[in-house]
Parts: structure tokens; C-alpha cells; sequence
């Protein structure tokens, strides 16, 4: 009789397990099936909203990244894209936020930090904070042209001008570099009869041979808001 009830019991509990295994599998395919196509309506506004830029319908786009941001704030680049979108339709405090919450998500995210500085020097912030974020910036990148440029205005605003003079210095440095790293190139390709790459690498470096430093400030301006159609994604990872 007990052996008899042992089994019964056993019986029991393989088919209660099965029945809540399967409740579970269910529960797992229903949240596959709606998280998939969620993502698939997060994919189709966001690329609705990158054709609304292209387009320059820049309120069409800011909606639909806003939409997309309120949902999953970690979307692709959704909210790095609305801060760049405020900051070019001159609205510093708007990119800011968005900008600074990518950096609270993410600490070492440097292109967030780039444009926080960019944002924080359009809107005349204190020099000593923005010095805090550029000098933070160039302990990782010390090459990049704006973050130099911004840094040495801060010193001359400061009347610091050792340091003023060393950030620019290492400015033009790092410009020239570039400048002749072209030059050198197409030289190469052209002894290598790769005309195309030839003619790329000899433009950039007339160009570049033209002006060692950006002609203008990088401050947002109404003809940098017009010229700037192109799709705001983040420069790749070399």
C-alpha cells in the first residue's frame, strides 16, 4: 500500500512539474514574441527618423527618437541622436540632458562626453567645469582638434596662457600630422597607380594644407545647422 502511494505521489509530482515547465516555456515564447516585435517597431520608427533627418524635418525626427527614447533609452543611438538634433536646432540644455544621462548610463563614453563639452562651451558655462571635462577628455584622446581648441579658450579666459599656448601648440601638431600623413599617402597610391585613393588622400591634404585649424569656432551656428544634413551617427571605432 505504501509503495502504491509512493508512486501515485510520484506520478503526481512528474505531472505538475511538466504542466508548470510548460506554463513556463509558454511565459518565455510570449515575452520572445512581444520583445521581438517591439523591436521591430522601435527599428521602423528609428529609421523613419533618420529619413525625417535626412530630410531635414527635424521636429518629425526629434518625435520619433523621443518616442523611441521613452521606451528603451539604450536603442541603438536614439538618445546620443536627439542630443545632437537639439544641439544643432540651438537648444544647449535639451542636448545636455541628453548627453549627460548617456554618460550616467555609460562612464566611459567618450563621444557623449565630446558633445557635453560642446554643449556646456556653446551655453558659456563656467571655465573651471568645462576644464574638468576637457582635461578628463584628453587623459583618453589627446588628439582630437575641438576638445584642444576648447581647452585653450578656457585657459585664455582664465589668463592662464602657458597652458592656452600648449593646447593650441599640440592643436596645430596634431593637424599638421594629418595634413602630411595624407600628402604621404597619396604619394604612395600614386607610385601604386591607385588613382582613386590617390586623388582622395591629395584632396584631403589641399584642403587640410589650407587651414591647419577648423575655420570657425566649434560653437553651433545657423550655417552649421543648415549644412549639417547628413545622417548624426557617431564616427566609427577605428
Amino acid at each position: 500500500m505504501t509503495i502504491y502511494r509512493l508512486k501515485n505521489f510520484l506520478s503526481f509530482v512528474r505531472i505538475y512539474f511538466n504542466f508548470v515547465l510548460r506554463l513556463v516555456c509558454y511565459f518565455f515564447i510570449l515575452i520572445s514574441v512581444f520583445y521581438c516585435s517591439d523591436d521591430k517597431d522601435l527599428e521602423k520608427k528609428y529609421n523613419q527618423a533618420l529619413e525625417y533627418y535626412s530630410a531635414n524635418k527635424r521636429q518629425d525626427a526629434i518625435d520619433a527618437l523621443k518616442s523611441i527614447y521613452s521606451k528603451d533609452p539604450e536603442f541603438r543611438d536614439s538618445g546620443f541622436l536627439l542630443g545632437k538634433l537639439y544641439y544643432y536646432d540651438l537648444k544647449f540644455p535639451e542636448a545636455n540632458h541628453y548627453f549627460e544621462e548617456i554618460r550616467e548610463r555609460n562612464p566611459e563614453d567618450l563621444d557623449a562626453l565630446l558633445w557635453l563639452i560642446k554643449t556646456s562651451f556653446a551655453q558659456k558655462k563656467p571655465p573651471e567645469k568645462i576644464l574638468e571635462m576637457t582635461k578628463e577628455f584628453l587623459l583618453k584622446d589627446s588628439t582630437q582638434l575641438e576638445v584642444l581648441y576648447i581647452a585653450g579658450r578656457m585657459y585664455e579666459s582664465q589668463n592662464i596662457m602657458d597652458k592656452a599656448i600648449a593646447s593650441y601648440s599640440k592643436a596645430v601638431l596634431v593637424s599638421s600630422a594629418v595634413e602630411f600623413s595624407h600628402e604621404r599617402l597619396a604619394e604612395i597610391y600614386e607610385k601604386a597607380r591607385i588613382p582613386e585613393k590617390a586623388k582622395f588622400h591629395r584632396g584631403m591634404y589641399n584642403i587640410l594644407h589650407s587651414k591647419l585649424l577648423p575655420s570657425s569656432e566649434p560653437v553651433d551656428s545657423e550655417k552649421e545647422k543648415k549644412q549639417n544634413t547628413s545622417k548624426p551617427t557617431r564616427k566609427k571605432k577605428k
